[in-house]
C-alpha cells in the first residue's frame, strides 16, 4: 500500500461572497462514503433555508479510493466537478468538502458558478490541517506489574498509544503501535521479558 498520503486533522472553513450570493465550503474528516452522506445530510439540516448544499469527497486511499460530488441542482458541471478537481488536487484522502450556497439574486452564469465553487473549495482546504497517514497495528498483551513502566516506555518510544489499562493480578493493555516500528517494538518487548511479551 502507497502509505504516502494525507488525511485531516481538523476542519477547514471558509466564506466567500460573489454578487451577494454567500458560499460556506468547509472540509472534513470522513471514514467511508456512508460517513460522507451523513455529514451531507447533516449539512442540509444544518443549513435549511440554502438553494444548494454542493460536495465531493474521497474516501480510501490511493488504491482503494472511492468518491462522490453532486451539483445539487447547479448547471451540470459547474460545482460539484470543480469542488471535486480541488479535492483532488490536494492528494488528501478521506475527506469531504461541502459548499452551502445562498443565492444573491443575480445569476453567475458557468463561468462564475465554476470560479465560485473552485475558490472557496481551494479556500476550505487550504485551512484544513493534515497529517500524513500512518497504517497502525492494534495489540492486546498482558504485562506483569514490574515490567510495565519497561513496557509503557517502548510501546510510546515506538510511536504507540496505550488506550485501556486493566489491572488484575496483571496489567492487561490495549493500544496501537505504527506498523513501521513494529519489528523494532517487538525485539525490544521480548528481550526485556525473555521472549514472554510481543504485539502479533
Amino acid at each position: 500500500m502507497n502509505e504516502n498520503y494525507l488525511i485531516p486533522d481538523g476542519v477547514g472553513r471558509a466564506e466567500i461572497v460573489r454578487k451577494r450570493s454567500r458560499f460556506i465550503a468547509e472540509a472534513v474528516s470522513i471514514s467511508s462514503s456512508e460517513d460522507a452522506r451523513t455529514k451531507i445530510k447533516n449539512k442540509r439540516e444544518e443549513h435549511p433555508q440554502c438553494n444548494h448544499v454542493v460536495y465531493a469527497f474521497i474516501s480510501g486511499d490511493p488504491q482503494t479510493e472511492a468518491g462522490g460530488m453532486s451539483d445539487d441542482g447547479e448547471p451540470s458541471g459547474t460545482a460539484g466537478k470543480p469542488v471535486m478537481d480541488v479535492v483532488k488536487g490536494s492528494g488528501i484522502f478521506n475527506v469531504l468538502v461541502t459548499v452551502v450556497r445562498y443565492f444573491g439574486g443575480t445569476k453567475l452564469g458557468t463561468g462564475g458558478l465554476v470560479s465560485a465553487y473552485s475558490e472557496s473549495a481551494k479556500r476550505a482546504i487550504d485551512e484544513l490541517p493534515v497529517v500524513k497517514f500512518v497504517p497502525l497495528t492494534p495489540f492486546s498483551i498482558k504485562v506483569p506489574y514490574n515490567l510495565y513502566e519497561k513496557v509503557a516506555l517502548i510501546i510510546t518510544g515506538a510511536g504507540g498509544k496505550i488506550e485501556k489499562k486493566n489491572f488484575t493480578d496483571i496489567i492487561a493493555i490495549t493500544g496501537t503501535v505504527p506498523e513501521s516500528n513494529l519489528k523494532s517494538c517487538n525485539a525490544e518487548l521480548k528481550n526485556i521479558s525473555e521472549g514472554n511479551i510481543f504485539i502479533q
